[in-house]
């Protein structure tokens, strides 16, 4: 491209030449394929703009599904609800997990609801602390709150907060969370 800007600004100069007294015609010789080039360097860089394009709007609808999937609330029980996080947790996901557990706990009257971390991936102490954030709130709704499949960093992070999990359960796995809870 530098290659390409040197020769237009050479051919620039030629023509100004031209323009003042020199031969128009060798000049324009120069011109024309610089501009078609030009034209073709014009016509790829819209190609990439247009691929980068598609590439954000697809990464943008990828997000919007993980948002819309990263939530699933599964009724276990009449009065038990499973909430298996998969894959990054980050603060948009933990604003959209409690408003969606609360009100599911709400809508079921449950009195158990286990946030399954098994596949989750919280990648900072204040991810983490929402979590509990949760669980608290899940509490005040008259409801229990457990936690399962907790990561060792999860573990650190957990142990580092400051109010700790409080009257939080945890479980090694969803099966010990759901047989903790009486039938």
């Amino acid at each position: 491209m530098d290659r390409l800007i040197d020769e237009i600004n050479a051919a620039t100069r030629e023509l100004d030449a031209a323009l003042a007294g020199g031969d128009l015609r060798v000049a324009a010789q120069h011109v024309l394929p610089l501009l078609r080039q030009v034209a073709a360097a014009a016509v790829e860089i819209d190609r990439e703009r247009a691929r980068h394009e598609a590439m954000r709007d697809q990464f943008t609808a990828q997000r919007e599904l993980i948002l819309a999937l990263g939530c699933p609330i599964l009724q276990v029980r009449g009065d038990v609800l499973c909430v298996p996080l998969l894959g990054p947790y980050d603060m948009d996901r933990s604003a959209q997990l409690c408003d969606a557990v609360l009100q599911a706990v709400t809508r079921t009257r449950a009195r158990l609801v286990v946030l399954d971390l098994t596949g989750a991936v919280v990648p900072e102490p204040a991810a983490a602390a929402h979590v509990v954030d949760v669980c608290r709130a899940i509490r005040l709704l008259g409801a229990r709150a457990a936690l399962s499949g907790i990561s060792t960093s999860l573990a650190t992070m957990l142990a580092d907060l400051d109010g700790g999990l409080g009257e939080v359960s945890t479980f090694l796995s969803l099966e010990t969370a759901l047989g903790s809870s009486p039938r």
